[in-house]
């Protein structure tokens, strides 16, 4: 791992500016197929992606940090935008896909073959389902929320670029912007695109004055799934 030209600022009072990227177009998005937990790999156009999004973070957000999923497609992307930005890289279970245990890897035709009561509750948002092997939305939510509440306290006064995956960047948004977890059945929903750039900012409670008080810190949604960059890619 070669060292990063940049490093974030030390002190505690800084906010800590957050871009929050989906991985690019990966072989399970094309082939309708559960990623889950299973290490897909990008697709060229998935590359081409990861490529736009690198470039748009080196001239607008100019990255200190990258903290990415482990899993490839994810790594894959990071791997991008850190040779783009000259940005280490650190891996983090906690933001992974959510695991649906042995559906994953599996078309959504053989899971449905397989597990049809899993399947259809999975597919009429039924906020108890966990297939077998599989994550609940309560322990997906928990893992997230801990991965992304980690960043600040590890790069106060930061530009961190966060990698992660569909789901998981939904219960990071849930989770910043104080929704709770979609267990409790939420109002909304949503999955961003791939290679899209999300950005949030933290800031700590003692740089708070206003009317708002937010014990420990608050955030900041400055942009959600802009994929503006991607314009005039190859399909």
């Amino acid at each position: 791992m070669r060292h990063s030209h940049r490093s974030g600022r030390s002190g505690s009072g800084d906010a800590t500016a957050i871009a929050l990227v989906r991985h690019g177009q990966a072989e399970n998005n094309v082939d309708g197929m559960i990623g889950g937990h299973t290490d897909c790999a990008l697709t060229d156009e998935g590359m081409r992606q990861a490529e736009a999004a690198a470039k748009r973070l080196a001239d607008e957000f100019q990255p200190t940090a990258i903290v990415s999923s482990d899993l490839r497609r994810a790594h894959q992307t990071a791997e991008v935008i850190g040779r783009v930005t000259g940005t280490d890289i650190a891996l983090d279970a906690r933001l992974r896909e959510r695991t649906l245990g042995q559906m994953d890897g599996l078309s959504f035709d053989r899971a449905a073959e397989l597990f049809p009561e899993h399947w259809a509750q999975l597919q009429t948002r039924d906020t108890n389902a966990r297939p077998p092997g599989g994550e609940s939305l309560d322990q997906v939510f928990d893992r997230v929320s801990s991965g992304i509440d980690a960043i600040p306290a590890q790069h106060p006064g930061g530009r961190v670029v966060v990698v992660s995956h569909g789901l998981a960047i939904f219960h990071a948004f849930a989770h910043i912007c104080g929704l709770g977890s979609p267990a409790q059945g939420l109002k909304v929903f949503f999955i961003v695109a791939n290679a899209s750039i999300s950005r949030f900012t933290y800031h700590p409670q003692e740089y708070h004055p206003g009317p708002y008080p937010a014990p420990g810190g608050y955030w900041i949604l400055d942009q959600v799934n802009d994929r503006s960059h991607l314009h005039g890619l190859t399909e």
